[in-house]
């Protein structure tokens, strides 16, 4: 009983400390290498908060701040993994990140015609997009021999284009338009927020490795970036983004 137990543990231990954990062995007549150097593909989806505060303008005329607001982040990546031992990982990646922010922000202003006062309340809004392309260094570490892990990146960001399209509508009263009859206007000249070229921001994650079937293995993790760095040049604008990331990986035969 004792010895059975014995080589249970060692088995046991054995399939822990190989690459991920996984079994990368196809048959036991055959000759096999667990690999440690991996490529793959990924993709995430965030939910972005965004903390701000900065001027608009229309015009080169003031007319509001908008503040704290929330989006969606889409990302593609191709990253490159090298397991250090068995429970520690590091990584490098190459991704696309496309932002999209909407903002909304509302203001009241007496109105009088000489005979009667009221107040109109106009809203406007202005949606952003940002598009980035940058690359990525972190590891993780294996949680207690199980498939979870923690890890931590740093990412640095390129600002490919940046763009903004705004509006203003009439919310009250009813009984008021605009001179050509609508309740709502497009805004042709306004301000764009001063975006930094280059961005820098850490990401901590916490993640589960799965193998669908053997030479492959998938890793999926929950993401959240840590707001350090100001996203623009002079205005209050972070980025708080929390996701879902999924990465595919298959190993490299020619570097194991």
């Amino acid at each position: 009983m004792k010895k059975s137990l014995i080589i249970f543990l060692i088995i046991l231990g054995f399939n822990q400390l190989q690459s991920q954990g996984f079994d990368w062995e196809y048959s036991a007549r055959l000759p096999y290498k667990i690999p440690r150097a991996f490529i793959g593909g990924g993709y995430s989806l965030s939910y972005n908060q965004n903390i701000a505060d900065f001027p608009f303008f229309e015009n080169n005329v003031y007319s509001l701040n908008f503040h704290n607001s929330n989006g969606i982040i889409n990302q593609f990546l191709v990253s490159f993994q090298y397991w250090e031992k068995p429970i520690i990982a590091v990584f490098a990646n190459v991704f696309y990140k496309s932002i999209k922010t909407d903002f909304s922000q509302r203001m009241t202003y007496p109105r009088s015609n000489g005979i009667d006062n009221w107040e109109t309340t106009y809203q406007t809004d202005m949606n952003e997009s940002r598009d980035y392309l940058g690359i990525s260094i972190g590891g993780k570490y294996r949680l207690f021999g199980s498939y979870f892990s923690i890890g931590a990146q740093v990412n640095s960001a390129f600002l490919l284009s940046s763009s903004i399209s705004a509006s203003e509508q009439i919310i009250s009263p009813k009984s008021e338009y605009y001179i050509d009859g609508s309740k709502k206007r497009d805004i042709k000249e306004m301000h764009i927020p001063d975006f930094k070229n280059l961005q820098i921001f850490p990401e901590i994650f916490i993640g589960y490795d799965f193998s669908p079937i053997k030479g492959l293995y998938m890793h999926a993790n929950l993401k959240m970036q840590i707001p350090i760095f100001n996203s623009t040049i002079s205005d209050k604008y972070y980025d708080l983004p929390i996701g879902i990331e999924i990465t595919i990986y298959k190993a490299i035969k020619m570097l194991n």
